[in-house]
């Protein structure tokens, strides 16, 4: 995942004409994103939180973190598993 920087937006007038300029766009710290497995990485081309392993991408959507997790550390693919009907015969 690439950050990118952010950026200023152009200034704008009123209705009336007056001069309006942009608000300072909010930042962060890409490292506050980084989960198990994955590591931030920064370069030439920008700032990046890059995968330290093989797996499984999960973004936690309760706490934004991205972590890349082992394979069989799916709980959900054993519980579908887990829980497959029989197909019927025809």
């Amino acid at each position: 995942m690439k950050k990118i920087p952010r950026t200023l937006g152009t200034p704008g007038r009123m209705l009336d004409g007056t001069p309006v300029e942009p608000p300072l766009p909010k930042d962060f710290d890409l490292g506050t994103l980084a989960g198990l497995g994955t590591q931030l990485e920064h370069g030439g081309e920008g700032e990046f939180i890059v995968a330290s392993m093989d797996g499984f991408l999960s973004i936690d959507t309760q706490t934004n973190l991205i972590a890349v997790t082992e394979k069989d550390r799916q709980p959900w693919r054993r519980q579908r598993a887990h829980h497959r009907q029989p197909s019927p015969d025809l």
